[in-house]
């Protein structure tokens, strides 16, 4: 009996996930946020980051290069 229950209750749910998978019209999905200046993916419709945290190894990249530029441009005076 509990198996029986349990094997419709997945047959109804996945038929209900199949009814809302259509396509979805793309001016209300984006009409869902309303932040408009928000940069987006054209493929997927996600907010681009613009602004990522830096690691460690990131900020030491960033000091070596800032230096081999100080180094690059004294030389050339």
């Amino acid at each position: 009996m509990f198996l029986a229950w349990f094997c419709h209750a997945n047959v109804s749910y996945i038929q209900k996930k199949q009814e809302n998978s259509g396509p979805v019209q793309l001016s209300k999905f984006l009409g869902k946020d309303k932040d408009n200046s928000a940069r987006r993916s054209a493929v997927s419709g996600k907010k681009i980051l613009l602004k990522l945290d830096k690691t460690k190894e990131d900020k030491l990249a960033e000091n070596n290069r800032n230096e081999l530029l100080k180094f690059l441009n004294a030389s050339y005076d």
